[in-house]
């Protein structure tokens, strides 16, 4: 069983709520559609959202919801938002793993997974499952950006771990010092901290999850509107564009909220 903890940013935190409750349907939409429905979906937040289908294209998945037990940030800053995600992400792997999950997967509540990104986890013979090769959408748009090989340096959405590495958590003890990456969003190094305390890790060959970019979504820096990319970046950028196709929206549940 793999559990799947969405961490839900408060309402006064939003620059339009609405937006924000949409977007989170398009990412359950995604999670409905999986070709494995061995899962379990928790939204840790402070409001509850609206999450019930207002199309019957899509069905919807197992879902929990867990009240965030602190106040929301005070301010509209980085740092204050950051660190609630992380205490989010963290009361809802506690829990998750209560429950007897197998897999923790970090879910960004703007993000998508393709169709069969649970199934590949769930039959890895591997401790970790890292998503390499993924794709990058602007909301609305008609195109979108493939990142085959670095998926995981721009999105959160990129990993899935067997409880037994971040068991700890819950137990109170010393954590497994891959725990950091599902409290913190440092998940650049997740690859190369995986090879370096030898853990066994597999990766989807397809591109296993969407990365949804909307103006009220804290983006990664390379793709940040205020970053100038160098003429490098933009070739890459060039040759990595793709169109989205309706099989493309298919696989990733595209507009189904």
């Amino acid at each position: 069983m793999i559990g799947i903890v969405i961490p839900l940013k408060a309402k006064r935190m939003s620059a339009d709520w609405q937006m924000t409750e949409a977007l989170l349907r398009q990412t359950l939409a995604s999670v409905s559609r999986q070709s494995c429905q061995a899962f379990r979906v928790l939204i840790v937040c402070h409001e509850i959202p609206d999450v019930g289908p207002k199309q019957a294209r899509w069905t919807l998945p197992p879902i929990g919801i867990a009240g965030a037990p602190f106040s929301p940030p005070s301010e509209r800053v980085a740092f204050q938002m950051r660190q609630d995600k992380e205490r989010k992400v963290a009361i809802g792997i506690a829990r998750l793993l209560r429950e007897g999950c197998d897999w923790i997967m970090k879910l960004d509540a703007d993000d998508l997974l393709a169709q069969e990104t649970c199934k590949f986890i769930e039959e890895s013979g591997t401790d970790a499952v890292i998503f390499r090769k993924g794709i990058v959408r602007l909301s609305e748009s008609k195109w979108h950006l493939l990142e085959p090989s670095n998926f995981h340096r721009v999105c959160g959405t990129c990993f899935a771990f067997r409880r037994h590495l971040i068991l700890d958590l819950v137990a109170g003890k010393a954590a497994h010092p891959l725990s950091q990456f599902f409290v913190s969003d440092h998940h650049e190094q997740v690859v190369e901290r995986c090879l370096e305390h030898s853990v066994a890790v597999s990766y989807p060959p397809f591109a296993a999850a969407c990365y949804v970019q909307y103006q009220d979504i804290r983006l990664s820096t390379l793709y940040h509107p205020e970053h100038k990319p160098t003429i490098r970046e933009l070739i890459g950028r060039l040759r990595r564009l793709r169109r989205t196709t309706p099989t493309v929206r298919e696989q990733f549940g595209i507009g189904l909220n």
